[in-house]
């Protein structure tokens, strides 16, 4: 089974629950919650979306799922993680002694976390042209 993690940019949570079927009714006060980190995960067994929603309620995090998953209607779900940077690492923490390949999942969210937050060294380059026509003076001073 493979998983998907993705970010998801604050300004698209809305959009994002919708695409994955949670209700609509709740929307609003849904993506006040939801005003960290998202995280998307994709291509998760209802029992999996189940435990990752518990386990992020239960650390003062939530997780959007489809509404059929809490009713077990439906086999698989996309679920968005949302939180903290500490709550997001405790889930991580949690999930890595769940069952079900959960560890697997938690290791793409952690890798997920690092990428989002990675600083980005700056890059400089420069060229140096030597050739003797490169310059306006003639090539006088080569």
């Amino acid at each position: 089974m493979q998983f998907i993690v993705k970010t998801i940019k604050n300004d698209d949570i809305k959009n994002e629950l919708l695409k994955i079927g949670f209700d609509s009714q709740y929307i609003d006060l849904a993506a006040q919650k939801h005003d960290f980190l998202s995280l998307k995960i994709e291509n998760l067994p209802f029992y999996c979306a189940t435990i990752i929603k518990q386990t992020a309620l239960s650390k003062g995090a939530d997780a959007g799922v489809h509404r059929d998953v809490l009713l077990g209607k439906i086999e698989n779900s996309s679920l968005i993680l949302s939180g903290t940077i500490k709550q997001l690492k405790e889930i991580l923490k949690s999930l890595s002694y769940q069952p079900f390949g959960l560890k697997n999942v938690a290791k793409l969210i952690e890798d997920e976390i690092n990428l989002h937050f990675k600083k980005k060294s700056p890059k400089i380059m420069g060229i140096l042209n030597v050739t003797k026509d490169s310059f306006s003076d003639g090539g006088k001073f080569f």
